[in-house]
């Protein structure tokens, strides 16, 4: 099957678009900044990118590394082979804000979603300070800060709900499943559509937890790192 190239971004927004009706995985990862080319054949594409050498992210059931690539995100039936090593990944879900209802509160304490973070979740994907933040969110109960999370705008223009926490004594009291619906609402009334977040491939409970919110399944991104030659 023949592959097509351009290296347009405006083009590569629409081939996405086509295959997907819509944006798929490879719509959060179109950073202008980063954007190298767009290949495709059929049903998969392959999105080159650049950050400290060639990195890129392949959809479709062609999906698999290029040559060039020293990194990467795969979301296909990709085996692996001998020149690439996984180092994680995680499932990507989307689904549409909330027009009603309880917006989120903001909160201003960025110490103490720090000091949550530290403790609750310390792989977060952003941090206090992070430019990529819109706004941070908390629930207080007896006067302390138990949930956070933030909603965030990457580089290529969509929304992602990231560095969801709950302290550890109070999980299981509902307090994340309330804040992302209030989240829901507030996105919406800043005028965002649609949201996504991404859950580390190992959190079962977490993927489930926000399914149950109403989330679709949208990519399983595998990570895969090239070898040095003779590892």
């Amino acid at each position: 099957m023949s592959v097509e190239r351009t290296t347009s971004l405006l083009e590569a927004i629409d081939w996405e678009r086509g295959l997907h009706a819509g944006c798929g995985p490879i719509g959060y990862f179109l950073d202008p900044d980063r954007f190298v080319a767009l290949e495709r054949s059929g049903e998969t594409l392959w999105l080159t990118l650049e950050e400290e050498g060639l990195v890129g992210v392949a959809t479709g059931p062609l999906a698999a590394p290029r040559d060039q690539w020293s990194e990467c995100l795969i979301d296909g039936p990709f085996p692996g082979s001998a020149t690439v090593a996984r180092v994680g990944g995680w499932d990507l879900l989307c689904r549409a804000t909330l027009p009603s209802g309880s917006p989120a509160a903001t909160t201003d304490d960025l110490e103490g979603v720090r000091r949550l973070l530290e403790v609750a979740a310390p792989t977060s994907s952003v941090w206090p300070g992070d430019p990529h933040v819109v706004a941070w969110f908390g629930e207080v109960a007896n006067d302390r800060l138990v949930a956070v999370a933030a909603l965030t705008r990457w580089a290529s223009g969509r929304h992602i709900i990231a560095s969801v926490a709950t302290a550890p004594d109070e999980r299981r009291h509902g307090h994340a499943r309330r804040l992302m619906e209030e989240i829901l609402v507030d996105a919406a009334h800043r005028g965002v559509d649609d949201v996504a977040l991404g859950v580390g491939l190992e959190n079962a409970g977490a993927l489930q937890l926000y399914l149950g919110l109403g989330f679709v399944h949208r990519a399983r991104l595998v990570r895969w790192r090239r070898l040095p030659l003779g590892a």
